[in-house]
């Protein structure tokens, strides 16, 4: 990713059929609107800065737009695992307490062996099915 397309505020926004779209495959042609605030957003294809979506109107706040944009991109990723019976994996730390030969010859009750090590998770074990939240 270039410097010019990190500072990037809208490189995303919603298309006619409601897919996440990235600037990139954007096109002039089409109407698309912002995950966040459901406004019109325009594409910006300039040749010399940045490629970009802008809203027609007032702006929603950014974290509102990166959360909407955060959810429909794990919705469609995890459609696709789904349907090609692929893993999304979630690690989380867990705290688990010691065991062993070592822990045995100490003895001593007062001191208790805590580790963390990390737990992997396959999602699409658990759940089947997702769906986006709609609390408009």
């Amino acid at each position: 990713m270039t410097t010019q397309s990190s500072s990037i505020q809208y490189a995303y926004a919603l298309d006619d059929e409601g897919t996440l779209t990235h600037i990139g495959a954007a096109l002039r042609s089409h109407t698309y609107t912002c995950p966040g605030c459901k406004s019109p957003l325009t594409p910006v294809m300039g040749e010399f800065n940045a490629k970009h979506f802008r809203h027609s109107e007032e702006c929603c706040a950014l974290e509102t737009y990166l959360h909407k944009c955060g959810k429909e991109a794990f919705f469609y990723r995890y459609q696709q695992a789904l349907s090609r019976e692929m893993p999304i994996s979630l690690e989380l730390e867990r705290r688990v307490a010691c065991n062993g030969p070592h822990l045995a010859l100490v003895r001593d009750e007062a001191r208790q062996c805590v580790k963390s090590v990390p737990a992997r998770y396959n999602l699409t074990q658990f759940f089947d099915q997702a769906e986006l939240e709609n609390n408009e």
